[in-house]
């Protein structure tokens, strides 16, 4: 049953990567000399949960590989965790040229939309290490 965790979690990570990579790749918003603005708009709705979704990901590996190297606890990870979270944050809000309630409202929503990712990722790991 093991084997099948690592697979499964391997695969998730894996997949959840290449699709993040992809996303942000194809639907980087430019605002500039754009001649279907609202297109841009629409794409962001894609691009900043695939942005934090990506940013979840590299979260969680780097929690991964510090606790290997290091030995961390776990209210350090968590501080590590929240700080990188709003750092990915605040960088979201550059992505956009609406005003900052619209800016704040959009990220949220993201933001949340990325949590059942991370979490899932989180159970997987910890099915795959038991």
């Amino acid at each position: 049953m093991e084997k099948i965790h690592t697979k499964l979690y391997l695969l998730w990570v894996m997949v959840s990567t290449i699709a993040c990579v992809f996303l942000l790749r194809a639907l980087y918003p430019d605002y500039e000399n754009n001649e279907f603005p609202l297109f841009t708009d629409i794409t962001l709705v894609i691009f900043l949960p695939s942005l934090f979704i990506f940013s979840s990901i590299l979260l969680h590996l780097l929690t991964v590989i510090l606790g290997n190297v290091v030995s961390v606890s776990y209210r350090q990870s968590l501080i590590i965790q929240i700080a990188f979270m709003i750092m990915t944050f605040l960088f979201s809000l550059s992505f956009m040229e609406f005003s900052l309630g619209i800016k704040l409202a959009v990220s949220s929503l993201s933001f949340i939309v990325a949590i059942p990712h991370f979490m899932i990722t989180k159970a997987l790991y910890q099915k795959m290490k038991h």
